[in-house]
């Protein structure tokens, strides 16, 4: 697939080595040349470098952040469940433990009887 906007495959091709910064520069610097070939559709070598800038600021520095963002979330969410979790692990243990410990010393009453 070539670096270009002749149909949407190679479009997004263009677009992804923009946003993983795959020599951006020589995309760019294409494009720029290819504006400049062509006069007569009015576009400056400003716009060409705004319309890459602005896509890379919007996918890169926003939407991957986003993303990055929303699994740290995740990740954090399920370590407070897992917190939570054995603190309740804990809580129950006692209870058992306090359970035992006096169904024990009931027996050692029921055993050794106290005058």
């Amino acid at each position: 697939m070539a670096n270009n906007f002749n149909d949407l495959a190679s479009s997004f091709v263009t677009l992804f080595s923009i946003m993983v910064v795959n020599n951006w520069f020589v995309t760019v610097n294409m494009f720029v040349y290819a504006c400049a070939l062509h006069p007569e559709k009015q576009i400056s070598e400003f716009n060409v470098k705004m319309y890459f800038i602005l896509f890379w600021y919007a996918s890169v520095i926003i939407s991957l952040n986003l993303v990055v963002a929303f699994i740290l979330d995740g990740y954090d969410d399920i370590l407070e469940i897992d917190a939570t979790a054995e603190n309740e692990r804990k809580v129950i243990k006692n209870k058992v433990e306090k359970v035992l410990q006096s169904f024990l010393d009931e027996k050692e009453l029921e055993r050794n009887p106290q005058p």
